[in-house]
């Protein structure tokens, strides 16, 4: 299914793309504002995802959580939120007929928030849950420790969630400063993916969003890797599991290697055929849990690995992850790797279409860090060019000599092995 977007700016600075989708029955509205952990201060760590929560508490013309939420509901819509290292987004699905509607509820919402300390108060308690449950989940945990390891204590690497100390000493006056600072209408993008009747849609974002005046927007500190340690981390846990995130510096989202560092996790660890999986789970029974990611930012990124093994047996799995990034470059991607990798990578690609969010994110993220509109159509593209010349060059200039991040909770602490490389 193509998709063509349109993509229009207004005057005040506004970015507004629709999305077109006539054969659904239903809309999904995506405000986008490009602000999330690495635009905040050590102090104010957790404040964007804060402010996320307490935009779902109330507003001016819905001003309860209950009130807005039986608000949502008479649209027969769901709305939700999400914050992340660089963004912050909320989308409200309805059916068509009600999409114009939910322009108006989301004008209330994300220009008049009822921030009301009380709500300060109770939500504060829910974060502090959020923050206690990613510290007991063993697996969340250790990927708090990687990223802040990776990204050596800058912001790109703090939680999303903040810490104890600084959720607790957030203020309104913090709240109301950081949300007038960076919630302007020049710093929002609204993506409208669906069946609905645009011309209708357009001219209520025209003219609830469209007269808003621009704000001036703070500079924040980019990200500027320095290469000192430390690189290796560990929290001892008497468990019997050794849960463990290792991984390496890549390229950032406006790379023209991207499709290629995605095939090379497939390649390396995305799939049942993959070099890891085969050996670690197939040949040698190690772990259930695997995984590898490519994180990859506006101006940094990072690919790992995620395994939980047995204790006793942690060592020898992190001594065969090494060995296999060792062997994509002595031993280098086939013909058969790469075509395989292809196939997955293009069903998933396929799969981003399928879903108005993720399509959202997609051009919301490249819209706004790329600085261009980039169709699937032309990922999928870029991908099934990439040759078995471009990735085996790739991989020798990741894993050649690699600058790894071990971020490890259990029993007993893991040490980088050292791989023979040639």
């Amino acid at each position: 299914m193509r998709i063509e977007p349109k993509l229009n700016v207004f005057a005040n600075g506004l970015k507004y793309l629709t999305l077109p989708v006539p054969e659904s029955e239903m809309t999904t509205i995506f405000f986008g504002i490009p602000t999330g952990a690495r635009h905040e201060s050590p102090k104010k760590r957790g404040i964007a995802h804060f402010i996320e929560h307490l935009f779902f508490k109330g507003c001016r013309r819905y001003p309860s959580p209950i009130a807005l939420n039986e608000a949502v509901a008479t649209l027969g819509g769901s709305f939700n939120g999400a914050t992340t290292e660089e963004y912050t987004y909320f989308t409200i699905e309805v059916p068509n007929n009600f999409a114009v509607d939910a322009v108006d509820l989301a004008y209330e919402v994300l220009f008049y928030p009822r921030i009301l300390k009380e709500e300060l108060t109770r939500e504060r308690k829910v974060v502090f849950d959020e923050l206690l449950e990613s510290r007991m989940d063993e697996a969340c945990h250790v990927e708090i420790l990687f990223d802040n390891l990776m990204y050596e204590n800058q912001p790109l690497g703090w939680d999303v969630n903040g810490t104890f100390s600084t959720m607790h000493a957030l203020t309104r006056s913090d709240i109301m400063r950081f949300f007038k600072q960076w919630y302007g209408v020049n710093n929002m993008t609204i993506i409208v993916v669906g069946g609905a009747s645009f011309s209708a849609v357009t001219k209520r974002i025209a003219k609830r969003f469209g007269s808003i005046k621009p704000i001036q927007l703070p500079k924040f500190q980019p990200y500027r890797r320095t290469g000192t340690g430390p690189h290796v981390r560990h929290i001892h846990s008497d468990i019997p599991l050794t849960y463990f995130m290792v991984g390496v510096p890549t390229v950032p989202l406006r790379s023209p290697l991207v499709e290629t560092q995605k095939l090379l996790d497939q390649v390396y660890g995305g799939s049942g055929y993959s070099r890891l999986y085969s050996r670690i789970r197939d040949q040698e029974g190690l772990s259930y849990e695997l995984s590898i990611s490519s994180d990859m930012y506006s101006d940094a990124g990072h690919t790992a690995v995620f395994v939980a093994a047995k204790t006793r047996e942690a060592q020898k799995t992190l001594a065969h992850i090494v060995e296999e990034c060792a062997g994509l470059v002595s031993c280098p991607v086939s013909a058969k790797e790469l075509r395989l990798a292809k196939a997955v990578l293009a069903s998933e690609i396929i799969s981003i279409s399928e879903d108005p969010v993720s399509l959202a994110v997609h051009y919301f993220t490249y819209l706004n860090f790329v600085g261009m509109l980039r169709r699937p159509e032309e990922i999928e593209a870029s991908m099934q060019a990439v040759t078995l010349t471009a990735i085996r060059a790739f991989a020798k200039r990741l894993f050649d000599r690699p600058e790894y991040c071990l971020a490890s909770i259990g029993a007993k602490p893991l040490k980088l092995p050292t791989a023979k490389y040639g």
